[in-house]
């Protein structure tokens, strides 16, 4: 379900922020709570790799107040103390 899928990029959000290295990424797919994954690793016919679009669109993206909650919260643990 969709609130699952936030709650565990939330979480992964949360977790990367708190590593204690100079540069943390979290993917797009990530930021918006993607379910599907973007590259299945083995395949090469059966799965779509690399070519799923992103909801919302990138113009969008940080228009939407879940998302900007969700990059809000790894800046947050990126500046708390180890």
């Amino acid at each position: 379900p969709p609130e699952a899928a936030a709650r565990v990029a939330d979480a992964a959000a949360a977790y990367i922020g708190r590593a204690r290295c100079d540069l943390a990424l979290l993917p797009l797919e990530d930021a918006v709570a993607a379910v599907e994954q973007p590259n299945l690793p083995g395949t090469v016919d059966e799965h779509p790799n690399w070519r799923r679009r992103l909801s919302p669109p990138v113009e969008r993206m940080f228009q939407d107040p879940a998302i900007e909650q969700r990059l809000r919260g790894l800046a947050r643990a990126r500046r708390a103390p180890a």
